[in-house]
């Protein structure tokens, strides 16, 4: 909400409820920060918190730090800091972090990005190395997740058929361990690290994942899967590169799934979107 804000701003919109609405937001959880949990997982509308575990309220931080650049709040960005030092001590320091889906506890990666981007966003705004090195341990987990090399199907494959390839992509979680495309968020973030860094490999992951996430996406010329005319554009949710149960032969591999949701698009227009809005770093042509 508060970018909504800040972006229809820049164009001579103003917006004050989506203000008022965001504010609200980080309000509540910097009055309910927990020096035992942070920001949690789950609350109740009358403020008790319904389950304290997870890496999930990472998101706020990374929310907190762009309140504070749009905002100027200098209390946002105290609770940025709190809690990104809580997460990092309690979870990525164990190389453990969990909850990115809210329907259950488990490791995944996902919960690791919000980490990344609020520790780079930090480290932009304090000059500490210490939120640089904590971006990188944190991407480090990340690309513990991703794929470094193709795997071969048969004939039959669907991965085949399709052209489909593993590199570059990234595992959901150990309880959804499929193949997805939101590691592409972490895109830019890569590219920031490697100018940061000096370490060329994280502007080549950053390209790896770019690559395997755009795969398969319905055009005017290629818009058939499973029979079916997909809208222009389209992508689906999920790679199966291993043996699932779901399937009628549960020895089949290498097939994609037909949930087309909306957010597989609008994880490639927001790197899309960065890689505009961050044009300083110089590899941030390395996408186009």
């Amino acid at each position: 909400m508060i970018k909504m804000y800040d972006l229809l701003r820049e164009n001579g919109i103003d917006r004050p409820d989506y203000k008022e609405f965001a504010v609200k937001i980080f309000d509540f959880f910097c009055d309910h920060y927990s020096e035992e949990f942070a920001f949690g997982k789950a609350w109740h509308f009358d403020g008790r918190c319904e389950e304290p575990n997870g890496t999930i309220g990472a998101f706020v931080t990374m929310a907190l730090v762009d309140g504070y650049r749009i905002l100027g709040n200098e209390r946002y960005l105290e609770y940025a800091i709190k809690s990104l030092d809580f997460y990092m001590k309690r979870d990525l320091d164990q190389f453990l972090c969990t909850a990115g889906a809210i329907d259950c506890t488990c490791v995944d990666k996902e919960t690791a990005g919000p980490i990344i981007i609020a520790a780079l966003d930090i480290y932009e705004i304090t000059g500490d190395k210490k939120y640089l090195e904590y971006a990188e341990k944190a991407s480090y987990y990340f690309a513990s997740w991703m794929y470094l090399y193709d795997v071969h199907y048969g004939p039959e494959a669907e991965f085949t058929q399709y052209g489909y390839y593993t590199a570059g992509s990234t595992y959901v979680s150990v309880q959804h361990p499929a193949l997805d495309q939101w590691g592409e968020l972490m895109c830019c973030e890569w590219l920031r690290l490697a100018d940061y860094t000096g370490d060329d490999r994280w502007r080549k992951r950053a390209i790896m994942s770019w690559y395997n996430c755009t795969q398969c996406i319905a055009t005017e010329e290629n818009r058939v899967f499973h029979g079916r005319k997909r809208p222009i554009g389209s992508q689906n949710e999920a790679f199966y590169q291993a043996r699932w149960g779901h399937r009628k032969d549960p020895n089949e591999r290498g097939h994609l799934n037909d949930w087309l949701v909306s957010w597989v698009n609008v994880f490639r227009l927001t790197v899309i979107d960065r890689m505009t809005r961050v044009n300083k770093y110089k590899d941030a042509s390395a996408l186009n």
